[in-house]
């Protein structure tokens, strides 16, 4: 996949997400979502998906142009 061709978001607030997600996520990710939707005190933060990490160490350091947000 080259940068060009992500389409997907990349970075989630924890608010956005839930258990459900672990696979778009990763597990950290989608725990401190689901602990979030719960009402636990996390503290405010986001997970950048385990895709768009792997495409940054693909691409040499480069971020893709993908939508972040």
């Amino acid at each position: 996949m080259s940068a060009e061709q992500i389409t997907e978001k990349q970075v989630y607030l924890f608010e956005e997400g839930n258990a459900s997600m672990v696979k778009l996520l990763g597990g950290k990710g989608g725990n401190l979502a689901e602990m979030t939707a719960l009402g636990l005190p996390i503290p405010p933060g986001f997970t950048i998906a385990p895709f768009a990490c792997k495409s940054y160490y693909k691409q040499r350091g480069q971020l893709s142009t993908g939508r972040w947000f």
